[in-house]
């Protein structure tokens, strides 16, 4: 153990003489300070000599040798020695007592944050002398570096199968997805190729056309003083615009494609024709009926659905 108290007392007792308060601080510090002191209290100790150098008018001051040179070497070689970082004081102790053991104990704190370019910074200050130490470390980092190169390249690998395996789900759900459709549900499921009266292999700018001339065809302006009219036809125009909306975005006519119609009713486009918005979607193939003839579906009035399926 340190005898730290009676190899201050002298400086000590002149200075409680002078009634400096620091003295009697410095004094009780001493007191504390044990060698097998633990790490947590060291550093407590560390902040309270801080604390009191703040109001100090000693410059520079009185606790200076004690608090670098035994509580920060003390402090930073446990931290280190346990694989903990603590630069912070690290940096500190470099600056007030710049050798190869602090700079050292400096680099191996950046290594252990994985601060490389801090550390390079490090490894070139001119107060750095060159020697083992300093060899040390630069060996230190290359053996950090390539095991973060390794780590990088175990997660990019791991990643991979990730994707690879999410890509592989989603390949089999679509099979599955398109063998159910198959079996169970027409390709045009809600009509929408129908009701614009073009191929499932129409492009977008063919769907668009075909959603300017049935949107003409249905002329609401021609019957705004019919209101039974104007509402069948305003029903029937929603449907053309949610066709037309579905069936030019790429990803919900691909899971239209497939037998999925998430989409609800909406008006978007039909500002430009003068839709009436709040009024409700009525079933598809009354709407076809009235305006295009025939049923569409080929099925009897009584036995008519509307589908629509949703992901969940």
């Amino acid at each position: 153990c340190l005898c730290l108290t009676s190899f201050y007392m002298k400086g000590i007792e002149i200075l409680k003489d002078l009634n400096f308060n620091e003295a009697f601080k410095f004094e009780e510090i001493l007191k504390k300070y044990k060698d097998d002191m633990s790490d947590e209290q060291k550093k407590v100790l560390i902040t309270e000599i801080k604390l009191v150098e703040k109001s100090s008018a000693f410059n520079p001051s009185i606790f200076g040798f004690f608090k670098y040179n035994i509580l920060y070497i003390s402090y930073l070689r446990s931290m280190i020695g346990f694989g903990k970082a603590a630069t912070q004081e690290a940096k500190e102790l470099s600056i007030e007592v710049p050798n190869y053991e602090t700079f050292y104990i400096l680099g191996r704190s950046l290594l252990i944050e994985r601060k490389i370019a801090e550390l390079d910074e490090v490894l070139k200050d001119k107060n750095f002398p060159d020697g083992n130490y300093k060899n040390i470390l630069k060996q230190q980092r290359e053996i950090e570096l390539k095991k973060i190169a390794q780590e990088e390249e175990a997660k990019r690998k791991k990643d991979e199968k990730r994707r690879e395996k999410e890509e592989m789900e989603e390949r089999q759900r679509e099979r599955e997805e398109a063998e159910r459709r198959r079996k169970t549900h027409k390709h045009d499921i809600s009509g929408y190729y129908e009701i614009l009266g073009v191929k499932n292999t129409a492009t977008k700018e063919e769907i668009k056309r075909a959603f300017k001339k049935k949107s003409l065809e249905v002329n609401l302006d021609k019957y705004k003083n019919d209101p039974n009219e104007y509402n069948k036809r305003s029903k029937l125009q929603m449907k053309i615009n949610k066709a037309k909306d579905v069936l030019t975005n790429d990803k919900t006519r691909r899971l239209y494609d497939q037998g999925v119609d998430n989409e609800q009713p909406h008006s978007r486009d039909f500002q430009n024709y003068k839709y009436s918005k709040g009024q409700q979607t009525a079933d598809f193939e009354d709407i076809f009926s009235a305006f295009f003839g025939g049923n569409s579906f080929g099925n009897s009035r009584g036995s008519r659905r509307t589908y629509y399926y949703y992901y969940g």
